[in-house]
Formats: C-alpha cells, sequence, structure tokens
C-alpha cells in the first residue's frame, strides 16, 4: 500500500493590496509545482498573522532600539530583518519624538511624564556608565 504524497506549501508570497481596495491578493506555490492566488480583506489578514504575536523592544548597544517580535519563527524573523522590514530609531530620535507628544497633553500631566522619562534616562545613564567602567577595569587589567 503506497502513502499519499503530501502537497506541502513551500512559500507564500506576493501579498499585496490591490488597487483602490480593502483587498490583497496572497499568492502560494506548493512543492508539488501548483501556484495559487487568494483575494483576502489585508485588514483581516493582517489580524490573523498579528495575533500570533507579541511585540517587544531591543535596544542594541549602540543605543538605536528596534522593534522585536516573539512568537515568529527565527528564520522568517531574520529574513524580516534582513530585508529591513524591521527599522531600528536612535534612542535620541524616540525621546525626541516623546517631547514632541506634548501637544497632546495637559501641562501638569506633561511636566509628570518628563520627570518620569527623565529618571529612566538617567537609570539608563548610569547602567551605561557602570558598564563603561567595568569595561575599561578589565581593559586595565589585561594591558
Amino acid at each position: 500500500m503506497s502513502q499519499p504524497t503530501k502537497d506541502v506549501t513551500d512559500w507564500v508570497a506576493n501579498l499585496k493590496t490591490l488597487l483602490g481596495s480593502s483587498l490583497a491578493e496572497l499568492g502560494s506555490h506548493s512543492s508539488a509545482g501548483s501556484t495559487e492566488s487568494y483575494r483576502v480583506y489585508r485588514a483581516a489578514h493582517q489580524s490573523a498573522v498579528f495575533s500570533e504575536l507579541n511585540f517587544s523592544a531591543l535596544c542594541h548597544p549602540d543605543g538605536v532600539v528596534y522593534p522585536c517580535p516573539n512568537g515568529m519563527d527565527d528564520d522568517v524573523l531574520d529574513a524580516q530583518f534582513r530585508e529591513h522590514r524591521f527599522s531600528g530609531v536612535p534612542i535620541d530620535t524616540l525621546v525626541s519624538r516623546a517631547l514632541d507628544l506634548v501637544i497632546n497633553e495637559n501641562q501638569a500631566e506633561a511636566a509628570t511624564q518628563f520627570r518620569t522619562l527623565r529618571f529612566r534616562l538617567l537609570r539608563a545613564l548610569e547602567a551605561v556608565d557602570l558598564q563603561l567602567a567595568e569595561l575599561d577595569a578589565k581593559k586595565q587589567t589585561t594591558q
């Protein structure tokens, strides 16, 4: 008795918005060589994808902050970073953007939020200074 051959989808690509529409076309190609396309509501597709992900942030030691989706396969995540789909933002730019948001807050609330921001930035600077001191101490002992 022979085993049935499975037709496994190798990749899904070509998600593109149809001109002037809320629909997108999703193309797939299977290992058996068949190619199909489907029209889906773009919002429904995005909702389905993002329902499996949780996002956090990753701060590179040079101060660039990147979005970091948890729950994504490593090879997919690596490809997204290679293709620059998750671009980083320097921490000073993030802070500048936060300062620009003051127009949406009343002055008392904005002052409280800025004090909290300042406190967190000072704690971050203390941590960086401590790490630099440790690196400098290690460097001096190896010389």
